[in-house]
């Protein structure tokens, strides 16, 4: 089954459910519903993980079989866009997020 990444990049792994804003909690859960009726599952990967770096979380995804798609949550105020390796994926950002990853 293809996976599609969710990549978090706010300051928690549990941000998304616990202290993000409710639009944000509901995209996350609309990403993952849309992705499993589309016959897709979902994996979370927390760009603060320790010892962790945008190559790492790259390579990561892919080594998971992520390299469909990736859906770049909200980033913590005023971080920048994490220096992924966009060209491997189909990259969707939430409104309002950086024109160009």
């Amino acid at each position: 089954m293809p996976v599609i990444a969710l990549v978090n990049g706010l300051d928690e792994p549990a941000a998304w459910r616990k202290t993000a804003p409710p639009t944000v909690r509901l995209m996350l859960e609309g990403a993952v519903e849309r992705a499993a009726l589309r016959g897709y599952r979902t994996q979370e990967f927390w760009l603060h993980q320790d010892g962790m770096s945008a190559p790492s979380v790259s390579a990561g995804c892919c080594m998971r079989g992520a390299s469909t798609a990736l859906l770049l949550g909200p980033l913590a105020y005023g971080a920048p866009t994490p220096a992924l390796k966009w060209e491997h994926f189909a990259s969707v950002p939430p409104r309002g997020a950086a024109a160009r990853p």
